[in-house]
């Protein structure tokens, strides 16, 4: 779940495929350039979503909570 703008568009279809398909290191880039626009954000990834290990891509990304598979991570400009 990713909720800037929660009622826009943070990306278009093609930047949500380059996402899905991208490496820890691009996601994690992808992640923090939302930054820019919305400030600090939170991102939720539930136990049935791929878990890439973002949080040691960059010092930005905080894992703050983990329970039976689902993370939330702080996302800080």
């Amino acid at each position: 779940t990713l909720a800037p703008g929660i009622f826009e568009s943070v990306w278009n279809y093609d930047e949500w495929a380059k996402y899905i398909s991208a490496s820890e290191e691009e996601c994690a880039q992808m992640l923090i350039d939302i930054t820019e626009k919305y400030g600090k954000y939170y991102l939720f990834v539930g136990s049935r979503e791929p878990h890439p290990a973002i949080e040691q891509q960059s010092d930005q990304i905080k894992k703050i909570f983990d329970v039976n598979g689902a993370t939330i991570y702080e996302i800080s400009p």
